[in-house]
């Protein structure tokens, strides 16, 4: 250390716990920085790539996802262990170790909110803490996924949400499969992964994904393909291959059903109706466009950004025979104080269709919907005897390429302006669909 300090070098390499307590005095004193072995692998992983390090919003809140750095390993030892599991802490320690150590294979990340919410405890510094693995070619593995026991009622929802950035992400860079490995997840962890309809393979979790746009004939081809080449699980494949091959694929509920098993998945002549439904920006902000609320201030609200399923209230009157489940473009209305509206910007799926009076919908769903009592009152011209329809959707994807107004009605051949929900047929949703998701076929 003498020796370290006379050279003047700027930083001292060691694994003595009484060294790294003194890290902060030293600094003060001698300019010099003391590091562990892993903090120095993770400052020079920093150096060579930046923008990796810097913190990206989740859904558009105040919530971000960023890599870990150096100085960390110490409180996310001690928040993410599983001691309720028996985990030991030296087993978790030398595990995260290994992950940062190795930053071309692993990349170690952490969720975190900077913003003082009332939705979130006080008691908490991490939201979660999680790692991917690209070695395999077509999959991507999660070794670690532990999310903070201490943040409330919304910890279901960022579950949730981190397995759909895992699924989407993964889609996004063509793997087929997503693996959940972590030997200590919790229960909360363990259904949700279950509603999210991964499959239990021994002790671990996997769930097939495909960015497919396609027919019934199409999909079945590539799930055999991909079966005879054994990329894909074959016990999982058996059952959805046989539906497939089954008349039972004209019922839109057993089609949706695939669609979601292999989501973002699009069986493009299943019996499934779709539909264009016209939303307000603002609102769409909290439903699902993170793109639109990291141009605001504040971002999207956390107890509903999170959600993976959502409400949206409208009027029972020209609903354009809306019905579910079906699959729905999202239209984003004319607002100039945001960029990219008047476009298709999000495609769903619609789970159900419920027509009630302002106080029941109210009820029933006020934690997945974005308006007030108030609001939803005005839907029905004030009077609480009307009735007015809420529309639950879920699996929501935003397009990768957004389509104006003007290619729209190009495509549809209409000059329809979309003051409420319009259907599309099978081909139309199609051409949108694959447009947006820049699939080509």
């Amino acid at each position: 250390m003498a020796r370290a300090i006379a050279s003047e070098s700027e930083i001292f390499v060691t694994r003595d716990t009484k060294l790294l307590e003194l890290e902060s005095i030293l600094y003060d004193k001698f300019s010099i920085q003391i590091l562990c072995p892993t903090d120095l692998i993770i400052k020079l992983d920093n150096l060579l790539r930046t923008s990796e390090y810097q913190p990206v919003r989740l859904a558009g809140t105040t919530i971000e996802k960023r890599l870990i750095k150096e100085g960390e390993q110490k409180q996310l030892l001690e928040q993410f262990l599983m001691s309720g599991q028996r985990e030991k802490k030296n087993e978790f320690k030398n595990y995260l170790q290994g992950f940062l150590a190795s930053p071309n294979e692993f990349n170690c990340f952490v969720v975190l909110d900077h913003a003082n919410n009332k939705q979130l405890s006080s008691n908490y510094n991490y939201i979660a803490l999680f790692v991917y693995d690209w070695s395999e070619k077509n999959q991507l593995t999660i070794p670690l996924l532990r999310v903070n026991n201490n943040i409330g009622k919304m910890r279901k929802a960022i579950i949730l949400h981190l397995l759909s950035i895992f699924i989407l992400e993964a889609s996004n860079k063509e793997r087929l499969s997503t693996r959940i490995t972590d030997q200590y997840l919790d229960k909360d962890i363990i259904q949700s992964i279950q509603d999210t309809l991964f499959v239990q393979d021994g002790e671990e979790w996997i769930k097939h994904h495909l960015v497919f746009s396609g027919t019934t004939l199409q999909l079945t081809k590539k799930l055999n393909g991909l079966n005879s080449e054994s990329i894909f699980n074959t016990n999982i494949l058996s059952k959805p291959i046989e539906i497939l091959q089954d008349s039972s694929i004209n019922d839109r509920n057993t089609a949706t059903y695939i669609e979601r098993l292999f989501h973002p998945c699009k069986i493009v002549d299943a019996e499934i109706p779709s539909f264009i439904i016209p939303i307000q920006a603002k609102w769409a902000v909290d439903l699902f466009d993170s793109e639109l609320a990291n141009q605001t201030i504040f971002g999207a609200r956390k107890d509903l950004a999170f959600n993976c399923e959502a409400v949206y209230y409208r009027s029972v009157r020209n609903s354009g025979g809306l019905s579910a489940p079906s699959r729905v473009l999202w239209y984003i209305s004319d607002d100039p104080k945001y960029i990219g509206t008047q476009s298709l910007r999000a495609c769903s799926k619609i789970d159900e269709i419920i027509i009630g009076t302002p106080k029941e919908l109210y009820r029933q769903f006020r934690r997945l919907g974005v308006y007030d009592f108030e609001q939803i009152l005005k839907i029905a011209k004030n009077n609480t005897d009307n009735t007015i329809m809420a529309i639950r959707f879920s699996y929501t994807e935003l397009l990768k390429s957004p389509i104006p107004l003007q290619s729209i009605q190009q495509i549809l051949n209409n000059k329809v302006t979309f003051p409420s929900p319009y259907k599309i047929s099978r081909s139309e949703f199609e051409t949108l669909y694959n447009k947006g998701m820049q699939i080509l076929n």
